[in-house]
């Protein structure tokens, strides 16, 4: 500040002076000399020189010369001019300041009191720039108009040594007295050399001098200029940045003000929570031009609770409920694509009020509690959620009830499977959440509920009551069939829905003449539950058991009628529907049989050859994108034939029909399967050829997007309904912990040409996968700090994808695991008959106790996890007897019989593969066992 009011001093004295004479000296006389006489030399007479003659004195001294004085040198005083007033100063006069006379001049030397000078500087629609002053002197000396500023480029708040300046000044005559002067005026005509540049950031300073010299305080700004006519300046982003990504975040300063959010850039903060206390964040903002939302994490980057309303003000608010601080992240992002918008954080940290249940820590699917049997007593603390596992008995209906209040926190829930399998939601933001699921099966079924807030929450009780219904057959009208003898009599062309149920097998007949097959379809509305078999005068002659759909045919090649009879048995109450055809052999083409949609075979773009058969329908699939025009054709060539699309669920989507039927159709969802249809109108065999062509659309933009480079990665946590095509890359950025295992996967609605990369920050490949979902990778950071790697999916086609992540350290267990009381022998093996979110680590080895096989009971046991995130083998004793499955699939399955006659305990050892994955080999596993 010394070297900036000295530059100014300079700038002042050199430049700005204000005087009120009218000579070039520096006295308040007419003349150019330095005294205070009218001659122009340098004494005190009135000559040309310092005496009356014409040389310098008419003696060889200074003394005896003609004037008249009596001293020894030319005037009467002590120096060398010929004035004789005593003031105390150095020169001759008797005033205040520093020059020589003995005149009257116009600066009255006030007082030494510096002025004080408060300043703003904005700018004008004249690109100009406006410099506001307010100055007070207590002792008076102030000039109507005398100002410094300077500017320089440097965007820190201060001024650089060596910043340019631009100073003014009015000859102006300062009077005596305390006043104020406040004025207004323009700072860029002011003598600047080089204009400002437009949109660009300086910084600039505003002194003030008063007539005796002494500076005023300076004011300090820092300032962006305006654009030009027609120009549009980039976002001006706060002083914090660079804090856009979670590795390159700020520590949150005490409730900030003047934030700025450039979309779609993001900015990340760092804030501590004490040991329970409650933080609230509220970020004030004009959602109209951007819609800011929130989400916190841990250090980690493992999510901690959001906010995402379209509100002004956006609160989130989180519970620190552990025993230690916790350094949060709080992520401020755009919703929209907007513009530059201002925003304000407030922060309250306070103990928390919020009393949490007992069965905490249950926050994730992994650390579920099992549910308590009446429910009641549960908290859901602000942006917590909740999970509680408990089983449903099979051929059971369940009714779950959550009542809260949403006043305080609407409050949703999700089912899931053992395995972390989306089973069912419900969100309605009522006071009782209500979900009802059937379990078909005659398994249990391990299941786990999470409960989790809508948007911002407090601190709100809940219950959850679980009510249990059993399943009862519906039998269908065509009972009682349930045997070979009893079958129903079908003909061609019938279509009915049927019931299976156990021990209740159904039975139906059709007589099939010489030269004529016949067909039957049927459709399930759950999978791998029905077992169909088909025989032609007492002889199996086709047979299904897996899947949704099936599809049995039988061809009379002979020379007489037979009766053929379809069988349907299940294990559990199953509504399914069936179709019966008989046509002709002559109108069998190469893609049969596709009588229904669940037998069609999928087509492609370009033109296929077929026969319609009177009283059936040719049904094929065909993959479409979204935004893909469909153009169906049957040339004229072919008789009366009608043409269809479909989707899945059987909803008409277009049609058309007669001769050279055609139709164009838009694919205005997302990527998915149709049905196309072709019959024949005219009771007759017609072939046909149908023509395909696919006009490509355009790939959806998914929530993340643009992230289709390393540059615009963000980081992520698990996510649905994204989208990957052949332009469209999907760039991630995976954050693992230090000595961890970081791993990935996705669930793509196509495998076909989908891959997932890893690289490392350096851009280092590590490994890739592709083909059966999931499709998974992972890599360790074993002995190492953390570090960020990069994902990339990538499809040949517009695909859309679910994709998870997860980590844990190197030396992580699951809760079954800990302290003393381990399961790592068979001796120790813990009691439990399915388990979700389990943890196999290292060469540790988990013993399961799945309880007692009397003599002649089977159980059945089946561990599922991802085998490319690190192959996990198991192994099933019982008695003396062993099961060991050690396959590459994402699932162990296993099977024993108690043949011995003593019941025995089913032991389940889980374990790592040797060869698998590094040294730090940790994988989560969930298993389910069932003893009949």
């Amino acid at each position: 500040m010394t070297a900036l009011l000295m530059l100014l001093t300079g700038c002042l004295e050199y430049d700005a002076r204000p005087i009120a004479e009218s000579d070039t000296d520096t006295d308040a006389d007419s003349d150019s000399d330095t005294d205070a006489d009218s001659d122009a030399d340098s004494d005190a007479d009135s000559d040309t020189d310092a005496d009356s003659d014409t040389d310098a004195d008419s003696d060889t001294d200074a003394d005896s010369d003609t004037d008249a004085d009596s001293d020894a040198d030319a005037d009467s005083d002590s120096d060398a001019d010929s004035d004789s007033d005593a003031d105390s100063d150095s020169d001759a006069d008797s005033d205040a300041d520093a020059d020589a006379d003995s005149d009257a001049d116009t600066d009255p030397g006030c007082g030494g009191t510096a002025p004080t000078l408060s300043a703003s500087i904005t700018p004008n629609p004249n690109g100009q720039w406006n410099v506001h002053y307010t100055a007070t002197d207590s002792d008076g000396d102030l000039h109507d108009a005398l100002y410094v500023v300077w500017y320089d480029n440097v965007p820190n708040g201060q001024i650089a040594s060596n910043a340019a300046s631009v100073s003014y000044a009015e000859t102006t005559t300062p009077e005596c007295g305390v006043f104020v002067r406040s004025t207004d005026l323009l700072f860029e005509p002011l003598g600047l050399a080089t204009p400002l540049a437009p949109c660009t950031e300086y910084d600039f300073a505003v002194g003030i001098y008063d007539a005796a010299g002494l500076p005023s305080n300076l004011q300090t700004f820092t300032l962006t200029t305006p654009p030009l006519a027609g120009q549009t300046c980039a976002c001006a982003d706060d002083p914090y940045e660079p804090n856009d990504t979670l590795a390159t975040y700020r520590p949150l300063p005490a409730n900030p003000t003047g934030l700025v959010l450039a979309p779609p850039n993001e900015d990340w903060w760092a804030i501590t929570v004490p040991a329970g206390n409650q933080v609230t964040f509220t970020v004030s903002h004009d959602p109209t031009v951007t819609d800011i939302d929130l989400d916190l994490f841990d250090n980690t980057g493992a999510p901690l609770g959001s906010a995402g309303t379209a509100n002004a003000d956006e609160v989130l608010t989180w519970v620190n409920t552990s025993s230690t601080a916790v350094s949060t992240r709080l992520r401020v992002f755009p919703w929209n694509d907007g513009g530059c918008v201002d925003y304000d954080i407030d922060v309250q940290i306070a103990p928390s009020t919020c009393t949490d249940d007992p069965y905490e820590p249950n926050d994730s699917l992994a650390t579920a509690a099992v549910l308590p049997a009446n429910g009641t007593g549960l908290v859901l603390a602000y942006s917590d959620t909740d999970a509680f596992s408990f089983v449903v008995p099979a051929l059971t209906s369940v009714t779950i009830d959550l009542a809260h209040d949403p006043a305080s926190t609407d409050i949703d829930f999700a089912l899931y499977d053992a395995v972390g399998g989306y089973i069912d939601g419900v969100g309605t933001g009522n006071a009782v959440e209500t979900l009802t699921w059937e379990n078909p099966t005659n398994a249990a079924v391990p299941v786990v509920l999470d409960v989790f807030p809508y948007g911002a929450g407090g601190c709100t009780p809940y219950t959850v009551e679980v009510t249990e219904t059993p399943l009862a057959c519906t039998d269908d009208l065509l009972e009682d069939n349930d045997t070979p003898g009893t079958a129903t009599l079908l003909s061609s062309a019938d279509a009915f829905s049927a019931v299976a149920s156990p021990g209740d097998d159904d039975h139906f007949t059709v007589s099939v003449a010489p030269g004529e097959e016949v067909a039957f379809r049927l459709r399930e509305d759950a999978a791998d539950d029905l077992d169909v078999e088909l025989r032609a005068a007492g002889v199996l002659v086709d047979s299904e058991s897996t899947g949704r759909s099936y599809a049995l045919f039988y061809s009379n090649t002979g020379t007489t009628y037979v009766d053929v009879v379809l069988s349907v048995s299940s294990v559990s109450c199953i509504d399914y529907d069936l179709v019966v055809d008989v046509y002709d052999l002559a109108c069998v083409d190469l893609w049969e049989p596709n009588g229904d949609d669940g037998a069609a075979p999928e087509i492609y773009a370009g033109n296929l050859q077929a026969i319609a058969a009177p009283h059936e329908i040719d049904s094929y699939t065909l993959w479409v994108e979204t935004g893909d025009l469909v153009d169906l054709w049957i040339p004229t060539t072919a008789g009366q034939i009608g043409l269809a699309i479909y989707d899945e669920l059987g909803t008409l989507l277009d049609s058309d029909q007669g001769f050279g039927a055609s139709l164009l159709w838009t694919n205005a969802s997302g990527p998915r399967y149709v049905y196309v249809l072709v019959w024949e109108l005219e009771g007759l065999c017609t072939s046909y050829d149908l023509a395909v062509s696919i006009t490509a659309g355009s790939c959806p933009i998914d929530f993340w997007e643009p992230n289709d480079d390393s540059l615009n990665a963000p980081f992520l946590f698990s996510d649905t309904g994204l989208y990957a095509g052949p332009a469209d890359e999907d760039w991630f950025t995976m954050s693992v912990p230090a000595d961890s295992r970081g791993v990935a996967w996705v669930v793509p609605d196509d495998t076909s040409g989908f891959y997932l990369d890893l690289y490392d920050a350096a851009g280092g490949y590590i490994s890739s996968d592709s083909g059966v979902a999931p499709i998974a990778v992972s890599t360790t950071t074993s002995g190492l700090p953390a570090a960020d790697f990069s994902l990339v999916a990538t499809s040949s086609i517009c695909t859309a994808y679910d994709i998870g992540v997860d980590t844990f350290g190197c030396t992580e267990d699951d809760a079954w695991d800990f302290g003393l009381d381990q399961n790592d022998t068979a001796l120790t093996a813990k009691p439990l008959t399915s388990g979700i979110g389990l943890l196999a680590t290292g060469t540790d080895r988990d013993f399961w106790d799945l309880g007692e096989v009397a003599p002649g009971e089977t159980v059945d046991v089946v561990v599922s996890f991802i085998h490319r995130a690190g192959d996990i083998d198991a192994t099933l004793t019982l008695g003396l007897d062993v099961d060991a499955s050690g396959g590459t699939s994402d699932a162990e399955v296993m099977t024993l019989t108690n043949l011995g006659v003593t019941t025995e305990h089913a032991i389940l050892e889980v374990y790592h593969y040797n060869g698998s994955g590094s040294s730090c080999r940790v994988n989560r596993y969930g298993f389910d066992s069932q003893v009949q």
